[in-house]
């Protein structure tokens, strides 16, 4: 037999052996279906769960380009200007729920309304502005091993933050705060669950994910803030570092194991950090432009930020103080110095203050229950947060080795759940 007819026949195998296995495969799957109806609807469900929160980061950013836009702002790069958008108009749309729970009518029907007409207004923004895609040259390729990586990661993440949660905080208050307020149309205050009464910018949005597609979609939203974080470190490190190590800063910034753990939970840390950097940012180009109008948004995100968590408080701190040692280095006279302050400083605390006033009325102190106390605590819960380990208090020796026990992520009473890696 010469080469041709063998050739013709291993092929005729290989054509037998594939429609005998289409064959065999098919009728198995005739016979066990797999796909139920109720399997195509719990994926159905699953879908739109992942589509929601990517249809209100959508609203929020382009709610938050109008309100850019209103100020007369507009940043050097697509990527900023949606960063930008997502921040403000975020921030603005959880304070709008928040209102609304504070008014006794946060309930599901209004939320599903709320989100009927924010698809709406993406649809029609769409529509009027039809955006184009960047420029390759606006948005470099990352190297491709660390395309590879985020890919990898960022589809594992994904699939996790799809599972029906399951973080401690996220079934301790992140989702049941949210959901007590969907049941009884309020934010819950019950006395001695201080957590109830932190500060609940990320609970907020959860509350319109969870009215719109239940309680898996909020993780997704928090991923989308994680996404917008990556895209403020190579924003950031583009304009420090004229282009060169844009990437590279992602890629610190990856290697960190916490980023894709929390990331993939319905918890608040990646939109601290988002708000932070955003802010940053914004600063950044009010130094590079020395147009003042940029201190406002930066303010105002850096206000956000405090409503996403107290301990924001140190990262917004550290960026008034860069304001003002700007202000010095620049010699700026001392009205030019104020009225550039007032800038920064009061759009914060115009952001900052619907949870922050909420606590005042309802417990006398602003940061319930921290430093002043309130109803529900005594000097036994006092006591027990400062304790050591806990990651409060101020135990000098604990402070001083706090870069090194972070690295090692050392487990303790209040372990958190993840770790900053070596890099740091």
């Amino acid at each position: 037999m010469n080469a041709f007819p063998r050739r013709l026949v291993t092929a005729i195998r290989m054509v037998v052996f594939l429609v005998w296995m289409a064959f065999v495969l098919a009728s198995l799957y005739a016979v066990q279906k797999p796909f139920t109806p109720a399997t195509g609807a719990a994926l159905a469900r699953t879908f739109w769960s992942a589509l929601v929160p990517a249809i209100i980061a959508l609203c929020a950013t382009l709610l938050g380009q109008r309100i850019l836009s209103a100020l007369g702002l507009r940043a050097n790069s697509r990527l900023e200007q949606a960063l930008y958008g997502l921040g403000m108009g975020g921030g603005a749309l959880a304070v709008l729920i928040f209102l609304l729970g504070a008014s006794g009518i946060l309930k599901q029907a209004l939320l599903q309304a709320l989100f009927a007409a924010g698809l709406a207004f993406c649809l029609a923004e769409l529509i009027r502005h039809r955006p184009k895609r960047p420029r390759l040259a606006e948005l470099p390729l990352p190297p491709w091993w660390l395309a590879a990586y985020l890919f990898w990661m960022a589809g594992l993440t994904l699939l996790v933050a799809l599972a029906p949660p399951w973080g401690w905080d996220s079934l301790f208050y992140h989702l049941v705060v949210p959901a007590n307020a969907l049941a009884s149309g309020s934010w819950p205050a019950p006395a001695g669950v201080p957590h109830f009464l932190y500060p609940s910018l990320m609970e907020s949005l959860f509350a319109w994910c969870m009215a719109a597609a239940g309680d898996r979609a909020a993780a997704p939203l928090h991923a989308v803030f994680a996404l917008g974080t990556a895209g403020a470190v190579y924003a950031l490190t583009r304009r420090l570092t004229a282009g060169r190590a844009a990437w590279l800063g992602v890629a610190v910034w990856a290697s960190m194991p916490m980023v894709f753990v929390l990331s993939a939970w319905a918890y608040t840390d990646m939109a601290q950090a988002f708000y932070l950097a955003v802010a940053a940012l914004a600063l950044a180009e009010w130094d590079r432009s020395d147009d003042p109008r940029w201190l406002v948004p930066a303010g105002a995100l850096a206000g956000f930020a405090l409503d996403v968590k107290y301990t924001a408080l140190i990262g917004a701190a550290g960026l008034g103080t860069y304001v003002i040692l700007k202000l010095l280095a620049r010699k700026s006279s001392r009205q030019a110095a104020v009225a550039a302050l007032a800038r920064f400083v009061l759009p914060a605390l115009l952001t900052a203050s619907p949870w922050y006033m909420r606590n005042a009325v309802l417990t006398g102190n602003p940061i319930y229950p921290f430093l002043f106390g309130g109803p529900g605590w005594d000097a036994f819960r006092a006591e027990w947060y400062s304790r050591p380990g806990s990651g409060l208090g101020w135990d000098m020796l604990q402070l001083i080795i706090l870069p090194w026990t972070a690295t090692l992520g050392i487990r303790d009473m209040n372990y958190y759940d993840g770790q900053t890696g070596p890099m740091y």
